[in-house]
């Protein structure tokens, strides 16, 4: 009999590509590194994520002789249920690119939330990434981040 041919060549799947980053235009509270804390309020604050309630947004950066970044809601002032989400960029007002998120990590009656970011994740936005505290399921109030 004559040889079988050849198995065909796997299809390739699509390349959807990174999300695309643009000019960012996200309000930024301030821009944290380690050891450092800020406080603050979602009550009322506009919601740029497309989740059910308000968000704020800082811009944190990983000092070079350090390895990973903690940023946590633990304890502090925070009074309602968090949210955590890092990114690596923007796009106009929305923040693209996950590379962390979380929600009741800190044992805290389940309000604090806590992301761990190694180098790698800031390669990817060029020494920085945006932090997202935001409420659960529309929750909203005073929080403490913590990076």
């Amino acid at each position: 009999p004559p040889p079988l041919p050849p198995p065909p060549d796997p299809p390739t799947p699509p390349n959807y590509g990174s999300p695309p980053i643009g000019p960012c235009t996200l309000a930024v509270e301030a821009e944290l590194t380690c050891g450092e804390t800020a406080t603050g309020s979602t009550a009322g604050a506009s919601d740029d994520t497309g989740g059910p309630s308000g968000d704020h947004f800082y811009g944190v950066s990983l000092p070079a002789a350090f390895a990973y970044m903690l940023v946590d809601t633990c304890g502090g002032s925070t009074d309602f249920d968090t949210v955590l989400r890092a990114h690596y960029g923007c796009n106009g007002s929305r923040p693209v690119g996950l590379l962390a998120a979380n929600n009741d990590a800190c044992g805290s009656g389940g309000l604090g939330s806590r992301i761990f970011l190694g180098a790698a994740d800031f390669a990817s936005g060029n020494g920085s990434a945006i932090i997202t505290v935001e409420g659960h399921r529309g929750n909203e109030g005073s929080y403490t981040i913590n990076v």
